[in-house]
């Protein structure tokens, strides 16, 4: 958790005056102002700003009290708006029975004070995948009061159509046995011989063995009604690509649409920096935006680039169905979206990838020299050998340049190397970085020589990390990145882990990569997706 950063939950302990434990007291219906009264009802679980209670009880204010043609503009500085629609999306796909939407408490709230927005954090999800509500509307709740969250933010027409793509990105993408049903047969053999040993179980090892049909009949069960349903069903838009041209000072940004369903609206939503709210550009199709030739299909936006540092965007269409029915690109916007670092272009392609990293080095593994220090692997994913000399690795995207792989440092297709991040650059044997990792969470980047544009190939930026554990791209899918198995510098990654002991303070830890190579190229930009463990 970021230090100055406040955590709440809801706190199902404490009996709640009116609303009793399932009412809706603790789901963000505002109360008036007296901070006992919240906190009677929920647990602050960190401090770390002068008044956090503050910070709760104005968005319960504005979240409740505003009319709906005024609340998208009011919530947005205060809260993460489309942050919580996938909350309350993921928690109605899956069936979460022990949620916010079913009981109005069992999540968690963090303050972002960078931003200064509320952000969910889904919690104790253990009764997700419930048979129950395999049939469950997912607009049920747009007419309880005390569900606010659901029934404010969907009285917004906007908002109901952003939503409703988040639904049905999650369900494509997530909720069908090809997915789950591989990741279910994992856990059930590696639970399997406890399960049969446990004397104390609460179930039978009959049931364990009938739950994996169970979880298989509510998958297609509830997929099923879902692509039945009469709002998630509409015909969305499809962006068929999105293609970034920049110079020093202007990013051009097309679209490029499929015919049908015709378009009322195609939207730029733009932000400097990794956090906070965006702001909105209409792209246009009449020629003179970048875009080719009017009415062809794609629409055009510039935007000014700033002299450094990051900017996100992502682009957003409408149908002309009456209801606005909405599509994204990155689907997962926005909090996967297209970033740009102003300050140095990047590669369309790269042929060395920043493979696997360890920032808690406790003596797992040691250098030439006997020491546990940190470390960087990189990978040359490409056929051919691969020059490294004159790249640069550094910690810190306002200094891209901070060291420099020495001269002769060639990488053959498929190899690996380590660059030791323990500050000792003139140690030899090895190479040694003269920066070092920060277990807390960081950024590293490698960029181009400058002899060949000195271009960033790679960014991967972690969270908190744990001790003797690597952080590394995951074998089954190299565009994620995840804590492994085992460590492997100079070798091949291991698997995700499975189980977690001890480790770093930072109990949420959050990543982003580039992820420009995997699987396809991108043009200029690349994908950022922003994840909360």
């Amino acid at each position: 958790m970021p230090p100055s950063a406040d955590t709440t939950g809801t706190n199902p302990g404490r009996q709640p005056p009116g609303g009793g434990a399932f009412g809706g007291d603790r789901a963000l219906t505002y109360l008036g102002d007296d901070p006992a009264v919240y906190e009677s009802l929920y647990l602050l679980k960190a401090e770390n700003t002068d008044d956090p209670w503050a910070h709760l009880i104005a968005l319960c204010e504005v979240l409740n009290n505003t009319p709906a043609d005024q609340l998208e503009e009011a919530l947005e500085p205060i809260m993460d708006v489309d942050r919580w629609l996938w909350f309350l999306a993921v928690e109605s796909v899956f069936g979460d029975d022990d949620s916010y939407l079913t009981k109005g408490s069992d999540y968690q709230l963090y303050y972002e004070p960078e931003s200064g927005r509320m952000h969910p954090l889904q919690y104790d999800g253990n009764e997700a995948l419930n048979a129950r509500l395999s049939t469950r509307d997912p607009m049920d709740g747009e007419d309880d009061a005390d569900r606010p969250v659901i029934s404010q933010l969907l009285s917004v027409p906007a908002l109901r159509q952003r939503y409703l793509a988040h639904v049905r990105t999650v369900l494509n993408r997530s909720l069908n046995w090809e997915t789950l049903g591989p990741q279910v047969e994992q856990y059930e053999r590696l639970i399997e011989a406890e399960v049969r040993a446990d004397p104390h179980k609460f179930y039978t090892t009959a049931d364990f063995e009938a739950s994996p049909a169970e979880l298989e009949s509510f998958v297609r069960e509830r997929r099923d009604f879902l692509l039945s349903h009469a709002e998630v069903n509409r015909p969305s838009p499809e962006i068929l690509a999105v293609n970034t041209e920049r110079t020093n000072s202007q990013a051009h940004i097309t679209a490029s649409l499929a015919a049908t369903p015709a378009v009322v609206e195609v939207l730029l939503h733009w932000s400097t920096g990794l956090t906070g709210s965006f702001s909105t550009l209409v792209m246009l199709d009449d020629g003179t935006h970048g875009d080719g030739s009017a009415n062809d299909g794609t629409y055009g936006a510039h935007q000014p680039l700033p002299d450094r540092g990051w900017v996100r965007y992502y682009v957003e269409v409408r149908v002309d169905d009456g209801f606005g029915t909405a599509a994204y690109a990155p689907a997962g916007a926005e909090h996967d979206v297209y970033a740009l670092l102003a300050n140095a272009p990047l590669a369309a392609t790269s042929p060395i990838w920043i493979t696997e990293l360890m920032a808690a080095n406790r003596g797992v593994v040691l250098d030439p020299q006997g020491d546990s220090d940190d470390w960087i692997e990189l990978t040359n994913v490409s056929d051919e050998p691969v020059d490294l000399s004159g790249m640069f690795l550094s910690d810190d995207t306002e200094d891209l340049h901070k060291w420099s792989l020495p001269g002769g440092t060639v990488l053959a297709p498929g190899a690996s190397l380590v660059v030791w991040a323990d500050g000792d650059a003139g140690d030899s044997p090895g190479l040694h970085a003269n920066f070092k990792l920060s277990q807390s969470g960081e950024v590293v980047t490698l960029t181009d020589a400058a002899s060949n544009g000195g271009a960033l190939l790679d960014l991967v930026s972690f969270g908190g990390q744990l001790d003797d554990v690597s952080y590394g791209r995951l074998p089954e899918d190299p565009s994620r990145f995840g804590f492994l198995d085992q460590p492997t510098p100079g070798g091949d990654n291991s698997g995700m882990i499975t189980a977690v002991t001890g480790g770093s303070d930072d109990p949420l830890p959050s990543s982003f990569l580039l992820g420009q190579n995997y699987p396809n190229p991108f043009n200029g930009t690349t994908i950022i997706p922003f994840t909360i463990p």
